[in-house]
Order: C-alpha cells, then sequence, then structure tokens
C-alpha cells in the first residue's frame, strides 16, 4: 500500500522496476503503466523493502535486482534496468551490489 496525496494505492511489489528520490518523495517506476509519486522518502521504503530484492544503489535510487539487466563498470558504475533506464550506481555502494550478483 502506497500513500498519495489523495488516498493510497495497492501495487505488487514485483511490479516495481526502481525508486527515485524526488526531494521528501519518492518516485514509484513501474514495467507498465504511468510511474507514481508517494509522499514517504527513499529512506523510509529502503527500510520496508530492504527484505524484497531492492537496493539503494545511490542515494536517488534504489532498485529491484531481479530488473537489472546490465552492469557497466566505472567508478561506481551504473546499472541498466529492464525498462532501458541507466542508472549510476554510488562507488560506495558497488561492492554490495557486485557482492549480490557474485561477483
Amino acid at each position: 500500500m502506497l500513500p498519495t496525496l489523495e488516498g493510497f494505492e495497492i501495487v505488487n511489489i514485483e511490479t516495481i522496476i526502481y525508486c527515485e528520490a524526488v526531494d521528501n518523495f519518492t518516485r514509484f517506476h513501474f514495467m507498465q503503466g504511468q510511474p507514481l509519486m508517494i509522499c514517504r522518502t527513499l529512506k523510509y521504503f529502503e527500510d520496508v523493502l530492504k527484505d524484497q530484492r531492492f537496493l539503494r544503489i545511490h542515494r536517488s535510487h534504489m532498485v529491484n535486482l531481479d530488473f537489472v539487466v546490465r552492469y557497466s563498470k566505472g567508478k561506481g558504475g551504473s546499472v541498466t534496468m529492464k525498462n532501458d533506464r541507466e542508472l549510476e550506481v554510488s562507488p560506495n555502494k558497488k561492492e554490495e551490489l557486485l557482492g549480490l550478483f557474485g561477483k
């Protein structure tokens, strides 16, 4: 259940590709449909989704690991998501991310 300004939305966790911090709000991106702006911080959802194969890879992004299709090397590198969106990985999150993929 995701709280919105108008009420709440019920979503299936498996449909969330990634979450994006927007000030004190979080924008959820899904496999289908429009992004949804939620009235909570990304930190809040980081705590809620930590046991659901989500990883915060940057101060601005938390990804569903099941939708990562590519990792590109770099200082922190970047991941490409199933919707073709490329997201930067913070250098201090690089090892944790690679470890989850057995690298």
